[in-house]
C-alpha cells in the first residue's frame, strides 16, 4: 500500500485505514510501546496533502510521556550520515539521502 500518491492520496489513505486500522498508531505490546507514523506526514510538499501533515504533528503533540520504551515504527528509515555503511553483509554500501516527487530515502536531520 504506498498512501503517499498526490492522486486519489484520501482514499488511499481511507482505504488503508479500513483494512489495517489508522495510519498513526501506538500499541502495547508486552514491555514496550511502539509508535507508527506515516512519515510522508512530517513535511508539507506537493504528494503529501496538508491533511496527512496536520494529522502526523497532531498525532506526535497528542502522545503522553512514555512510560515504558518506545520503539519507532516508519516505513522512511530515519536520517544518518552518508558514510554510514549499511552492516556486516553490506559494508561497501551506504544510503544517500535523496528525494523526489513521493519518496524519500529517510527523514532529514532535523
Amino acid at each position: 500500500w504506498n498512501i503517499d500518491n498526490k492522486n486519489g492520496m484520501d482514499h488511499l489513505v481511507q482505504q488503508y485505514n479500513s483494512n489495517f486500522g489508522p495510519v498513526n498508531f501506538v500499541k502495547d505490546i508486552g514491555q514496550v510501546e511502539i509508535v507508527g507514523i506515516a512519515a510522508t506526514g512530517l513535511y508539507e510538499y506537493g504528494s503529501s496533502p496538508k491533511q496527512l501533515h496536520t494529522q502526523l504533528w497532531e498525532f506526535i503533540d497528542s502522545l503522553p510521556e512514555p512510560e515504558k520504551p518506545r520503539i519507532l515504527l516508519s516505513h522512511i528509515p530515519l536520517w544518518r550520515g552518508s558514510k554510514v555503511m549499511c552492516g556486516e553483509p553490506n559494508p561497501h554500501y551506504w544510503i544517500k539521502s535523496d528525494q523526489g516527487y513521493s519518496y524519500f530515502t529517510m527523514v532529514d536531520k532535523e
